[in-house]
């Protein structure tokens, strides 16, 4: 069930350093993407413990008739009337609905003694996950004596990742709705991710939603699509019971709409990750990893989210993810370090002192390789993956010669210094260099999709798990990649 948009009016209290304010009338606004507002009718705004001008933010609850307690952090007011009585603003960050009465008290003991609330984990369902996580031995077909039996062979827990602070896992529950009719019978398997807090762990929220964002980011490139979330909720620990309150909070990946795809869409599915594990622990070298390289995953993501429609824009932003990956994961300088720090001593030696303050930052970045350089050790390495001996198959290979190669790096980099710099001579702009950048664009994520998975372990051979399937989103691609160029680049 998506995110729906919630509008429902009750009663709010502010939780102050004495206590609890008197309660106040008003309606409860969230929106698609959990944005949340909240609307007070007042009097007078001189009786409200925090105003407009307040710094930081405050903590509300509210009573509501379905949503029933819940709790409202990182409030601040964003309009209220100069004086006299009429509406007040609110804005918050997060958001907990329908707590359970032992839960709503035990956090509400948290806010008064100014601590932030503490759920034991989260629970996430995401679009597309069942596809992702499909199984067909799940479910046994037998056909036996003109009798048709079913059997549905439940999956245990797949723990994805761990450490000293988390657990992260794949769960599964399943429905069934049989009617006196065979044809009516229904079996259906519901995948989720929990992400719990071991004992003792950090008790900041925002740390769940550190671990949250990392593993979503990974699923992403492993759907081949973006891992839209469609709804959170906390969890909690309560006299050994486990308690689950819709978690609200405001981020881009919580979307209306679901992204189609199809099971043979996935890139490398659970199954794939699974198999893969015994050579190299994908999602453990991502978690542990990610912060290295998150620049280019922000980036990327945000440019499939996008979906610009300019053939210019799009190329320069895959160029700009090109060179932040190569900068992050490779530490090659022009100079080997010592040398270059006594070239540098040396032109400050002989430079005089009213241009040293503009020699100085040139200096700093002056031994960083060119973009041609990373792009070009980047070609070479995806040209030795791609013509791999262990590919049998012909579409799996960039067929291209060395000076063909040297030309898609030398348009990529003039190309990108021209819409970054501007360069006069390359001014005029017609369709068949909006072809070539279409190509270029091409071929540069699936460089950068090759390189994010070799920096998490895999090789040419896993490699070619999903670049066989020719249905899959990086092995359509690859062939799309191939077909541009040769097109283009006649």
């Amino acid at each position: 069930m998506r995110l729906e948009e919630v509008k429902e009016r009750g009663k709010f209290k502010f939780i102050t350093n004495d206590g609890e304010s008197l309660h106040f009338f008003g309606q409860l606004f969230i929106f698609n993407g959990g944005k949340g507002e909240i609307f007070l009718s007042v009097d007078d705004v001189s009786i409200l413990p925090y105003t407009l001008n307040d710094e930081g933010t405050f903590n509300l609850i509210g009573q509501f008739n379905t949503l029933n307690n819940c709790i409202f952090t990182g409030c601040f007011i964003s309009s209220q009337p100069r004086r006299g009585g009429g509406e007040i603003k609110i804005t918050f960050n997060n958001a907990l609905l329908k707590l359970d009465d032992k839960v709503f008290n035990t956090q509400v003991k948290l806010l008064h003694n100014k601590l932030n609330i503490k759920p034991n984990g989260i629970q996430i369902y995401i679009d597309n996950l069942d596809l992702w996580a499909i199984d067909f031995d799940v479910f046994d077909i037998v056909d036996e004596n003109n009798m048709i039996s079913l059997t549905c062979n439940t999956r245990n827990d797949v723990v994805l990742y761990q450490d000293e602070f988390v657990i992260i896992s794949i769960l599964f529950t399943y429905n069934y709705s049989i009617f006196p009719e065979v044809e009516g019978a229904r079996i259906s398997e519901h995948p989720y991710i929990e992400i719990n807090k071991k004992e003792g762990a950090f008790n900041n929220v925002d740390e769940l939603f550190d671990y949250l964002h990392k593993i979503t980011s990974l699923i992403s490139i492993l759907l081949g699509e973006e891992a839209y979330i469609n709804s959170i909720n906390a969890i909690f620990i309560e006299d050994g019971h486990r308690c689950y309150s819709p978690f609200i909070f405001e981020m881009d990946l919580v979307k209306t709409n679901q992204a189609l795809l199809g099971w043979h869409d996935i890139n490398f599915s659970l199954n794939d990750v699974i198999r893969i594990n015994k050579e190299v622990d994908v999602f453990s070298t991502w978690m542990t990893r990610f912060d290295e390289i998150s620049p280019s995953i922000e980036l990327y993501r945000t440019y499939k989210k996008v979906n610009n429609k300019y053939s210019e824009i799009n190329f320069l932003w895959m160029a700009q993810i090109i060179e932040a990956l190569h900068r992050r994961i490779n530490d090659r300088k022009e100079y080997a370090v010592a040398d270059y720090e006594k070239m540098c001593n040396k032109l400050r030696e002989c430079c005089p002192k009213e241009y040293l303050t503009w020699l100085e930052p040139r200096l700093k970045y002056g031994n960083e390789i060119s973009f041609k350089s990373r792009l070009g050790e980047f070609m070479d390495d995806i040209k030795n993956t791609l013509n791999n001996q262990l590919y049998d198959d012909y579409s799996m290979k960039l067929d291209f010669s060395d000076k063909e190669f040297g030309k898609f790096v030398s348009d990529i980099v003039r190309y990108r210094n021209y819409y970054t710099h501007y360069d006069p001579s390359m001014k005029k702009t017609n369709i068949q260099r909006a072809k070539k950048l279409i190509a270029l664009r091409s071929l540069l994520e699936l460089i950068l999709l090759i390189q994010i998975f070799k920096f998490i372990g895999l090789t040419d051979k896993n490699l070619g798990i999903i670049l066989f399937k020719w249905q899959n989103r990086m092995g359509k691609l690859l062939r799309k990649t191939k077909f541009l160029l040769k097109k283009y680049y006649k």
